[in-house]
């Protein structure tokens, strides 16, 4: 026999199942690209323009090319679509490593890297994941 309060628990579960299963359909997949943001392979090359041990002179170097993207008129092609400067700090022991990027192919970070040579004329080009530099 149902009794009320047996009745209320299970149409409560009901209704919650039903809220949740649908909040669950609608809800937009975790890292999924923006529509506006070109496709980027997985693995993505960067031009690394500074090593540190240090945090602080990683930073500086971050500053200095952040400055050289602010004195553009216009970025490199392969920038182009970064509203912002594509400029990371990323730290792999035992260094602090500061880089531009990413773009999709080793021949956009020679584009990068040749407009890059009169600032940072030891800037090379490394391989990362387009996720984290």
């Amino acid at each position: 026999m149902c009794t009320p309060r047996a009745v209320f628990l299970w149409g409560s579960l009901l209704v919650i199942s039903i809220v949740f299963a649908g909040c669950r359909a609608t809800a937009p997949l975790r890292g999924t690209p923006e529509a506006s943001e070109p496709e980027m392979p997985a693995r993505a090359f960067f031009v690394q323009v500074g090593m540190n041990y240090h945090r602080a002179d990683a930073e500086s170097t971050r500053a200095e090319a952040v400055a050289w993207w602010s004195a553009l008129d216009t970025p490199p092609e392969p920038l182009q679509r970064y509203r912002e400067p594509p400029v990371h700090v990323v730290w792999r022991s035992p260094y602090y490593r500061v880089r531009i990027g990413p773009v999709a192919t080793r021949s956009e970070a020679d584009v990068v890297r040749a407009s890059l040579r009169e600032r940072f004329d030891d800037a090379f080009i490394a391989r990362g994941s387009s996720e984290q530099p």
